[in-house]
Order: structure tokens, then C-alpha cells, then sequence
């Protein structure tokens, strides 16, 4: 339920109108929750750009229209021709320098970036695409009660399919070896405790 009530956050945070295009950048369990809020909210096209291939076949999966390799320079080239125009809302759910840059360049002009990746580590951006464009940029963090509760309505009521997000359980022996495997990219996505027998 958790990456759920953050995303559902940050889709709130953009105040999106019904039908207006999404890019996420990112689609581990924050930036997959965030295309199916988007979705479920009343998006129009949904873009999901990730490195991995697996995550790429789960975003379609969590209601992206169209998939793409972040590492693709000629896709993200393309990205406003597939989306029908520059997406109006672009969200960071990944946490990496370089990436605020990447998503003033995608979103269109007087656009909103939701920043929703936690980066540690110092980052730049040029301020006059930004002035330019008139794009607002806001920072997310964490989520309300409020949507927390409605994360776990929309859950309960099979609203949107969450199950296919986890990609193992592991027992309570095996958890130190399962997060040791996920400090490199792998094909996890979201590895669940399994405490029976515990």
C-alpha cells in the first residue's frame, strides 16, 4: 500500500486535468504506482522511461501507454511525437542527478515536474529553461492519512491491480542475501516478507 499512497500523492501534488499527457521517469514501485494514479485519475497518454526491460513490461502493465528505454536517446527524442505534444505533467521518481534537467527539457511549456526521487546527492539545472517555459516544479514527499486510506480503498476494491508489482517473497533467513541483491539492478521490483512459519 505504501508506494501507492506516496504516488497517489504526487499525482495529486499536479493537479492534473483529465487527459493531459504524463512522462514518469522511473518505473520502480514509486514511478509504476505513479502511472496507474495518473491513469486511473483520468490521464491521457502515459509515458514510463526506465533503463530496465522488466520494469519497461511492467509499466504497461500499470497503465503506461508507451514504454520507453531511458537510455534510448532516439525514443526520448521522440517522446512528444508519440504523446501527440510534450507531456503537461513530467514526475522524477527515480532520485538521480541529471534528472531534473531531463525533465524540463521533456515538459511543455507552463508544465508542472513533480519531484518525487529522493536525491542525496547535489545536482544542477539551467534555471532559464525553466523561466522560459514557466514551468513549476514541486517537491513531494511521503503522503497524507487521507491518502493513504484512499490507497488502501482503491486496493481493496481491485481498482488498480497491485499484486503484479511483487516480484518475490522471501523468508525472514533469506531477507539479509534479498536486500544485498537488490543494491544492483536486478529484476526485482517489489520483494515482500513472508513472516508465516516465522
Amino acid at each position: 500500500v505504501e508506494p501507492f499512497a506516496f504516488a497517489l500523492h504526487a499525482v495529486r501534488a499536479a493537479a492534473h486535468a483529465p487527459g493531459e499527457g504524463v512522462l514518469v521517469l522511473g518505473g520502480g514501485p514509486i514511478g509504476l504506482a505513479v502511472a496507474a494514479w495518473a491513469r486511473h485519475l483520468g490521464a491521457g497518454e502515459v509515458a514510463v522511461a526506465d533503463h530496465l526491460p522488466h520494469r519497461r513490461a511492467l509499466a504497461t502493465t500499470f497503465g503506461a501507454s508507451l514504454a520507453l528505454d531511458a537510455a534510448d536517446a532516439a525514443a526520448m527524442g521522440d517522446l512528444a511525437e508519440r504523446l501527440g505534444g510534450p507531456p503537461e505533467v513530467v514526475f522524477e521518481c527515480v532520485g538521480r542527478p541529471g534528472l531534473l534537467e531531463q525533465c524540463l527539457q521533456h515538459v511543455r511549456r507552463r508544465g508542472r515536474v513533480i519531484v518525487a526521487g529522493a536525491c542525496m546527492a547535489p545536482d544542477t539545472l539551467v534555471p532559464a529553461i525553466a523561466c522560459l517555459k514557466e514551468v513549476d516544479l514541486r517537491f513531494v514527499v511521503s503522503y497524507s492519512q487521507q491518502d493513504f486510506a484512499l490507497a488502501l480503498r482503491t486496493l481493496a476494491a481491485g481498482r488498480i491491480a497491485s499484486s503484479a508489482m511483487i516480484t518475490d517473497h522471501v523468508s525472514l533467513d533469506a531477507l539479509p542475501k534479498s536486500f544485498a541483491e537488490l543494491r544492483t539492478p536486478g529484476t526485482q521490483c517489489k520483494v515482500m516478507l513472508d513472516t508465516q512459519g516465522a
